[in-house]
């Protein structure tokens, strides 16, 4: 993410499907140019999967633009 000047927003271990996956979330981008990402590895192991948020059929990838909108309010406070 670094190298493409991205951030990460969140991760964590959910159940999707019956599978434990590794689920994490990050932007790249600023503005209207910024796009959400979602990576989802399973717990067992196993191929690393990267897809747009809006495009996944997987349930957190509808919380990715809302995170970050928070996350920007908290900054924009701070």
């Amino acid at each position: 993410l670094e190298a493409v000047g991205g951030t990460l927003l969140f991760k964590m271990c959910v159940q999707n499907d019956g599978e434990s996956q590794h689920v994490a979330a990050a932007c790249v981008g600023d503005g209207g140019n910024r796009q959400f990402l979602l990576l989802t590895l399973p717990t067992g192991g196993g191929a690393l999967k990267v897809e747009t948020a809006s495009r996944s059929t997987n349930p957190v990838a509808g919380i990715a633009a809302a995170y970050a909108g928070l996350m920007d309010a908290f900054q924009a406070a701070a």
